[in-house]
């Protein structure tokens, strides 16, 4: 199923005003959408720019009043989804700006020791906040005020599980780590262990259950 065609159906889900249809195809849609910020996909990210906004005009087309009321704290994370992703494209390609995001990160002692860190995960993985801390020997809240900034540019993404925070860096995150000499491997995340499976087929453990931090409400503000 292409990502128009699922943004279609969950279109229809609401209009049959199914739940359990609806949570389903709202889980695999945000699974994409994280998929395509974590591996900096920008032609995935421009599908979903141009597919999210019609369907969010329609759920709320009566003078802004949601379409079914049992799918709208749902819905309103996928407009959070959707700011994130047109954030993610108004920043140009990484080799546009390769040398702006070079400065911003060598201002920072923090900040190439945390793409070193975040390099060496396998694609998608993530690390805890709190373990990340651990190992750049940080203070947890001081790291956390860091993250913002990188999320900015593109370079990471934070999401939940649980109650746990994770810290993903993205492609263009990996490809500055690797063009500033911060790691001496291979970028390559088409390997079948690590390439992304729709959960419609099986369950996968990097996207498995996470929520964007920024749709909790704590983009900007929060503990690890």
């Amino acid at each position: 199923m292409s990502t128009q065609d699922l943004i279609n159906s969950l279109k229809q889900t609401i209009a049959k005003r199914d739940l359990k249809a609806f949570n389903y195809d709202h889980y695999r849609l945000t699974n994409v959408c994280i998929k395509s910020m974590i591996e900096s996909d920008r032609e995935l990210m421009k599908i979903l720019e141009k597919g999210l906004p019609p369907l969010n005009r329609w759920f709320y087309r009566n003078n802004g009043i949601p379409e079914w009321d049992e799918a709208a704290h749902e819905m309103a994370k996928l407009e959070m989804l959707q700011e994130l992703i047109e954030d993610f494209l108004d920043y140009a390609p990484l080799k546009e700006i390769i040398e702006e995001l070079k400065d911003l990160v060598k201002k920072s002692k923090v900040y190439p020791r945390m793409l070193e860190k975040l390099s060496v995960m396998p694609p998608g993985s993530g690390i805890p906040s709190s373990e990340l801390a651990d190992l750049l020997k940080l203070n947890r809240n001081s790291l956390t005020n860091r993250y913002p900034e990188l999320e900015k540019h593109g370079l990471i993404v934070r999401t939940r599980r649980g109650k746990n925070s994770y810290v993903h860096i993205t492609m263009t995150g990996r490809e500055l780590a690797a063009s500033m000499g911060l790691i001496n491997q291979e970028i390559d995340i088409s390997t079948e262990e690590n390439t992304y499976k729709d959960p419609i087929k099986e369950e996968h453990p990097i996207y498995e259950n996470f929520n964007v931090w920024a749709i909790q409400g704590q983009h900007n503000s929060c503990t690890p």
